[in-house]
């Protein structure tokens, strides 16, 4: 059985594995195998993956997600951000199959050609 310092180390590692993640600052909290989140993120697509990854390291018995979603307005973000954004959301829909997802973002709209 994992230490509760050792259960935090892979749960960060494993956040920090997700490409959307590697930026926030997420503080992960370890109590008996059991996991608090805390931290700011921008969308709630990045909350959810953040509780995601945690989900899948061994020795996770519960988790908390006390993770703040923070907005930043659109003219903030730059298009790619944006594209990457409603992809990782749209990634954490199970009835989207595999990769499917293209977003071509414009600052007027965005649209999805291949769903």
């Amino acid at each position: 059985m994992k230490t509760d310092s050792e259960l935090q180390k892979d749960v960060l590692q494993a956040i920090n594995w997700e490409p959307n993640l590697k930026k926030e600052t997420i503080n992960v909290l370890v109590k008996n195998g059991n996991i608090t989140l805390s931290g700011e993120v921008d969308n709630y697509g990045k909350k959810i993956e953040a509780e995601h990854a945690t989900k899948h390291v061994i020795g996770v018995k519960e988790i908390v997600n006390n993770m703040d979603v923070k907005f930043r307005g659109v003219d903030e973000k730059s298009d790619v951000e944006l594209a990457n954004e409603i992809v990782s959301t749209l990634k954490l829909c199970s009835y989207i199959a595999g990769n499917s997802a293209q977003i071509a973002p414009s600052r007027s709209h965005n649209t999805a050609p291949s769903l």
